[in-house]
Formats: structure tokens, sequence, C-alpha cells
């Protein structure tokens, strides 16, 4: 996610997706980061392979040459670390064909219940060892950590800081019943990507971001944000609406940081 110009300044979007159908709608309204995730299975549940399948064909054979850089603007969630089968699957590259991830930019895994497991930081690396060279793990961090016996926003901040490969920090809630703001102050919430961006992470916030939140979460200088039931109709389970998605698009390009209101 590095790129000459600030990422805040860019106002750039990350659209999670659950089909190939969705994400065409976002590659026609340029989405600057398409999210592969299923909503029914969780916070950060996995999509099937097959749908990676398609979305990397359509990103990366189906484009012409000079816009296949585009494959830099997919990541994929691979759901929660505590659910992970370490026993069949060492590494993500033991699940996945290490071809089709190194089409996508970005890949996360939740940390919910991670309190629970021991030398949670050791797994954590351990998933994300010997990733093809052009995919970025994405260290996640629950706004409402305490609720879902997740390591602290500090805790995972030092996780991505000591991994060399890990340059960003997703910023989310894991229950879906209320807005970020739910679980986090806006004062709090910018401090806590001040401190990310100390430590040299860049920062996507999600967690229920609406409309009606949007500014605030702008005014704390996320570089991106994430959005799901947002540009939906009726929900995050439910499909993505083109509508909605051009309205928040929109609103992104009108935010004027002077008129911050806090």
């Amino acid at each position: 996610m590095q790129t000459n110009q600030p990422l805040h300044q860019r106002r750039q979007l990350l659209v999670s997706v659950r089909s190939l159908a969705e994400a065409e709608i976002c590659l026609q309204h340029d989405v600057a980061i398409i999210d592969l995730k299923e909503p029914n299975a969780g916070a950060l549940g996995p999509v099937d392979q097959n749908v990676m399948d398609q979305v990397s064909a359509r990103l990366t054979k189906h484009l012409p040459e000079t816009t296949k850089e585009r494959n830099h603007r997919i990541s994929f969630a691979a759901g929660e670390l505590h659910d992970w089968n370490f026993e069949t699957f060492p590494r993500l590259i033991d699940r996945y064909p290490s071809d089709l991830i190194a089409t996508f930019r970005f890949v996360k895994i939740g940390l919910s219940n991670a309190n629970s497991i021991a030398r949670w930081q050791s797994r954590w690396t351990q998933l994300f060892s010997d990733l093809p060279s052009s995919t970025t793990p994405v260290a996640v961090a629950y706004f409402d950590y305490e609720r879902c016996a997740a390591p602290s926003i500090d805790d995972t901040i030092k996780l991505a800081a000591a991994n060399d490969r890990c340059t960003t920090l997703l910023l989310d809630t894991y229950h879906k019943d209320c807005d970020l703001f739910g679980s986090i102050s806006r004062t709090n919430l910018e401090d806590v990507v001040v401190s990310a961006k100390a430590h040299s992470l860049a920062v996507v916030v999600a967690g229920s971001v609406n409309i009606t939140s949007l500014d605030s979460v702008l005014a704390a200088g996320p570089d991106i944000i994430g959005v799901r039931g947002a540009v939906c109709d009726g929900g995050r389970s439910n499909r993505l609406c083109e509508n909605r998605l051009h309205d928040l698009l929109q609103a992104m390009g009108n935010f004027d940081p002077s008129n911050d209101a806090q």
C-alpha cells in the first residue's frame, strides 16, 4: 500500500466482496482495493477458492498488459487464527496454491480468541512464513478485542512492527452489532492511527463504517477506509449495491478535513 502520495490524501477505499460479480462492480468504479471475504462466515470469513480463482483470473489475465498492476489491488481474508488447522496446513501456502496467493497483494487473518492460543505470535508468524514475495501479510486488530478475547490493539501493533514483511494494520470490529465508535472514541481512534504510523504501518480502518461516521473516520487520518455493509442492500450479508457504492465514493471525495467535527 505504499505510494508516492499519502494514501489518506488520496481517500482510498477498500470494499469487501464475496463474488466475481461484486468485484466487477468495484472495478467499474475504480475501487482502490478489492477484498475477498464471505460475510456469512464471520468478521474475516474466507470465500471459496473458486471465487479467488475467478477474481484472480479476471484481474491478472483478462486485462490488457498495461493494467496488470491491478493485481496489486486485491486482498483476501483467511478466517481466524483460532480456527486455523495448523496440523493439516502449517502455513498459508499449504492451504492455498502459492501461485494463486502470489496474485493477491494482501492477506489477513483475524485474532479473535487468540489469547487462548499458546504463543499466538509465533503461530501468526508461522502461518505467514514463506509467502510469495508479491504478497504482504496484514495484521488485524479488533476494536472490540476484549469482547472477542483478541490481543490488545497495542500488542497487535507490536506484532506487526516486529515482522519485516508486515507493513499494514487493519483496525476492524469482530462483532458487527454496532459501528466502530461503539468500541472506541474518536480521540482514541486518532491516537491508535498515530501510534501505528509511528511504527511505519499503513492503516486501514473498517468496522461497520458508514456514510454517517465516514467524516469522523477520515479525520482520524487512516490510509484506507474498509467497508462492506455500507455498500450493500440491507446489511453486510446482502448483495453489494452499486448506488450505495457510488454515494460512498462521492462522500469520500467531498470530505474536507478543515470541517472536521470532533
